[in-house]
């Protein structure tokens, strides 16, 4: 309860002092999410109020934060269009391990999340909000999730993601899309954050299954 309590302190702190925009998540710059109406914190725009208000250098922000009273955790979110990278590799036919591997160590996922904890922290113990002793403490220990929302899905059938194979990289875009998403999430979970502020190990999800998990 106190967590809930707090975590809605911070959002309603963090409206009223300017540091906070919601949009819905289809209308950020650039979103791969474009049918989903689900309300975010638009984080680049925080990233420029942070950077004017506390005379700050640019910092590499995620796309959109989450604070979720509902299950007590604050959730920065990183959006990767990857369906211009799956069809790019449907022309080529080449290994695309490697291909992933490269294109995941691109996006610079640990120093986005370093960036925007800093960025969150600046904020939340600025004086504007005033939270005593007992709030910094306990809003360090909420969980803090880091979700990587893509474009690309995978079907239902575990099975089916099973038997699939880089052999089938002749085969149709949804085997692609099976195969790629299996890759990119096995080289995003293995990504090492720094062990500080109860981060979560980073969760690679499709924009579908985004609309549900609120």
């Amino acid at each position: 309860m106190d967590e809930i309590i707090l975590l809605q302190k911070i959002l309603d702190l963090g409206i009223s002092n300017g540091y906070f925009e919601l949009n819905e998540i289809k209308s950020l710059d650039k979103s791969c999410c474009t049918d989903s109406s689900i309300s975010v914190i638009d984080f680049d725009k925080t990233e420029e109020i942070h950077r004017v208000k506390h005379c700050a250098l640019a910092l590499k922000s995620c796309d959109a934060l989450k604070i979720s009273g509902t299950d007590s955790s604050i959730d920065f979110i990183e959006m990767k269009g990857m369906r211009q990278f799956m069809n790019r590799q449907l022309i080529i036919k080449t290994n695309i391990q490697p291909q992933v591997q490269e294109k995941v160590y691109s996006f610079k996922f640990t120093n986005k999340i370093r960036d925007s904890i800093t960025i969150l922290n600046n904020i939340v113990q600025s004086a504007n909000f005033n939270l005593s002793g007992r709030e910094r403490d306990l809003y360090h220990a909420i969980a803090k999730k880091y979700i990587v929302l893509t474009d690309i899905n995978i079907m239902s059938n575990p099975l089916e993601l099973l038997t699939l194979t880089l052999e089938f990289l002749s085969e149709t875009s949804s085997d692609m899309e099976h195969i790629l998403f299996e890759h990119f999430e096995s080289e995003i979970r293995n990504i090492e954050l720094p062990n500080y502020y109860n981060i979560q190990r980073p969760i690679l999800m499709s924009c579908n299954d985004f609309k549900s998990y609120y």
